[in-house]
């Protein structure tokens, strides 16, 4: 029995990754659907091109799970369908974390300072991309869906499948019939990294988009207090246009701090290059986000600080790796690198826990019945 593989667009490194995993674990039973186009990681043959046939497929009993890379809210009609017409079928969410956390009924904890005035152009766009997707007949309510529905119609899916098993817990709570699955889309031969030896780690990274969820003023305004000599790189190379021109309209306040900006895409090779030499990776956005460069820093010997309020904060503690808090420093503690042995730590944990032979073994025992 095969699997098809549900996303949004055609873009981005998760369907790479799942396609990647899908070539050396099981090619031949898996398929693809994308709701927006087509995608060139993916060969026609496998590729399904209308709901209608991927129920069909069903029906025949040839797809007999349906994976969805990020369940957002306009795809609740259709889940609520296919329960509905397929009882049997199982459905499996694959979670990215925008879909949950930046819902109007989580966001006003996420906007803090600088960033809060973005708070009331958020709830503007969730209520008009609710109201678009109404009148599509996608959105199952006219306001934006309340803590309480939402909760509801996820429960009817099978598994929840994430990298962070808190990410699970903030969602379904400590009892519910829903599994969860530890289930990455990357692993360490992803992580390209020098010899430590030979990296003089003297720069510090804040952030790693242009989000307003990442709380970027308050950690430039502490760096100014304690007079940081050392080059800061903020990547604004994606995310919310006026938000970063408005950042970047601040930096005057900061005349002495050493800022370089990172405003174009890079390979990601290049990318890992460009920042193997960061010592301070601070992220102080207080939910789930940018877990691929928190893991690789990790990796590369680097030292992260994450928001305690953020599920990546309580999700890495819990399994050993030494992470430092952004609350301590905000509220005037001092930049300080971890230990060299506390590094090596860190490296050997990304190693036990995201090496590509558990990582093929999580997707295998998901896509193999």
């Amino acid at each position: 029995m095969s699997s098809v593989h549900i996303f949004i667009h055609s873009n981005g490194v998760f369907i790479k990754k799942t396609f990647e995993y899908v070539q050396e674990i099981e090619s031949n039973k898996q398929y693809f659907f994308i709701e927006n186009g087509i995608s060139k990681e993916v060969p026609k043959d496998i590729l399904i091109t209308s709901k209608e046939s991927l129920e069909t497929f069903i029906e025949n009993g040839v797809i007999t799970k349906v994976i969805f890379h990020s369940l957002n809210y306009f795809q609740f009609h259709w889940l609520i369908s296919l329960k509905n017409k397929f009882p049997k079928v199982q459905i499996l969410w694959m979670f990215w974390s925008f879909e949950y956390y930046q819902l109007s009924f989580n966001i006003n904890s996420l906007y803090v300072g600088f960033s809060k005035k973005y708070l009331l152009r958020k709830r503007a766009f969730n209520f008009l991309d609710n109201l678009i997707n109404f009148f599509k007949k996608k959105s199952i309510t006219f306001f934006p869906i309340s803590e309480k529905k939402y909760k509801s119609i996820v429960n009817k899916i099978d598994c929840f499948c994430s990298l962070n098993e808190v990410d699970y817990k903030f969602i379904f709570g400590e009892k519910s019939n829903v599994n969860y699955h530890f289930m990455p889309y990357l692993d360490s031969s992803d992580l390209h990294i020098q010899e430590n030896s030979t990296i003089n780690k003297n720069r510090v990274m804040v952030g790693h988009n242009g989000s307003p969820l990442l709380n970027h003023y308050e950690v430039l305004a502490y760096l100014n207090r304690i007079s940081l000599t050392d080059e800061i790189i903020i990547p604004l190379n994606y995310g919310k246009k006026a938000y970063i021109n408005s950042l970047k309209g601040q930096f005057h306040k900061f005349p002495d701090l050493n800022i370089q900006l990172l405003e174009k895409p890079l390979p990601l090779n290049d990318y890992y290059n460009y920042i193997s030499d960061v010592e301070f990776f601070v992220l102080n956005s207080y939910c789930q986000q940018g877990l691929g460069n928190i893991i690789y820093f990790l990796f590369n010997f680097s030292t992260v600080y994450l928001s305690e309020k953020s599920s990546s904060f309580q999700f890495f503690k819990n399994l050993g790796f030494v992470i430092r808090s952004t609350e301590e420093l905000l509220n005037g503690g001092e930049l300080i690198k971890i230990s060299t042995e506390d590094k090596e730590k860190n490296h050997e944990l990304i190693q036990t826990h995201f090496n590509r032979h558990k990582v093929l073994n999580q997707w295998s025992a998901i896509l193999i019945d």
